[in-house]
Parts: C-alpha cells; sequence; structure tokens
C-alpha cells in the first residue's frame, strides 16, 4: 500500500502515522532512537508491505503487470491507493481532503523525527499535495509519470496508467476484496502491542 493506505491502517493514532511515514526510511538499528509509539508505526509499516507481497490476491495483481518487472509491486501500490481513495466514504467519515491535510499536519509538527530522505520526500508530497490526485485515474497516471522521472533507471513505470485502465475492473474487484483482509491483519497487530 502507498501513504494513504499507511496513513489510513494508523487508525488516528499521530505517533503511528509518523511511524508508518517513515518505515521506508528507517532500518531497524535505527529502532531505539525513536519514540515507541512510532517504532510501532514503523512495524506495523513493514507489516503492511510483507503482508501485501505475500497475499495470493496481491499477487494475481501483480500478474497483470508483468511486463514492469519489479516495479510491479510499486505500481500495485499506488493502484490500491487509488482506489482507497476512490471508495473513501466508505472507509472513513472525514472528507479525503481534510484527512489529507490532518496527515500532512501531524508530519509537519514532527518534523525534527524525519531524516533527509523522509523530509525531502514529505517536502513534495506536501507541496504538491499527492493524495488529491488519487482518486481520478488521470490523477493516477500522472503520479506515475512523475515516478518514472524520479528512477534512476529505465522504466515502463510512466505507462502504469494504461495497465490500469486495460484491467481496471479486476485491480478494483481484487482490491475490494483485499483491503478488509489488511484491515484485520493490522488492527490485530496493533491491539496485540
Amino acid at each position: 500500500m502507498n501513504y494513504l493506505a499507511h496513513f489510513y491502517l494508523s487508525y488516528g493514532d499521530e505517533e503511528v502515522l509518523l511511524g508508518n511515514f517513515l518505515g521506508d526510511f528507517v532500518r531497524n538499528k535505527d529502532l531505539d532512537s525513536l519514540p515507541e509509539k512510532v517504532q510501532l508505526g514503523v512495524k506495523v509499516h513493514w507489516e503492511i508491505d510483507r503482508f501485501m507481497d505475500t497475499h495470493p490476491i496481491v499477487k494475481k495483481s501483480k500478474e497483470k503487470l508483468k511486463r514492469h518487472s519489479h516495479y510491479a509491486s510499486v505500481i500495485i501500490d499506488v493502484l490500491y491507493d487509488h482506489f482507497l481513495a476512490k471508495h473513501w466514504h466508505q472507509y472513513h467519515d472525514e472528507q479525503l481532503v481534510k484527512f489529507s491535510s490532518d496527515c500532512y499536519n501531524v508530519i509537519e509538527d514532527r518534523r525534527e523525527l524525519l531524516n533527509h530522505k523522509a523530509a525531502m520526500l514529505f517536502y513534495y508530497m506536501k507541496k504538491r499535495d499527492w493524495i488529491q490526485y488519487y482518486p481520478t485515474v488521470e490523477g493516477i497516471s500522472g503520479i506515475f509519470r512523475s515516478m518514472a522521472k524520479r528512477t534512476p533507471y529505465d522504466t515502463s513505470m510512466g505507462t502504469a496508467g494504461i495497465d490500469l485502465q486495460n484491467h481496471y475492473n479486476d485491480f478494483e474487484g481484487e482490491f475490494l476484496t483485499y483491503f478488509p483482509l489488511i484491515e484485520k491483519h493490522v488492527t490485530d497487530l496493533i491491539k496485540a502491542y
């Protein structure tokens, strides 16, 4: 899952949300330097990624993206965020624009805990308000083109919007089947903590 899902799966806990954002930027050896609930958020992020990478429904989605090689996982993360944004009213009472703004504010208020890479990504995410583009095919296609430009290697990721359009109903059905499973998994994980 990409940033919207990680934010949502923090269930309103600001420190868990920050950790969930930091999950791609923190290594195991760096965990002890973070507050305990932020550490939990990082672990939740890692577990979301692990669960997703190994789940048969997600693997079915990735099969449609074989032409993108190892970038298929990244593409699925963004595609699933698209469907979460599209169906947002089923999952959250707050408007998506307000929810994303609140998430940006949580991270901004704890900016001192961001390392350089996380701070740079957050700067662009907030400045360009990436999440506002998630609900539409055009917006997600633009995100893929932007991601392709930032990738240091040649990639077909910039054309992933075409794959979304070609397999839209399949991806949507797979997301709608998968998402309640990851919600339960993360809820159980947080409760166990």
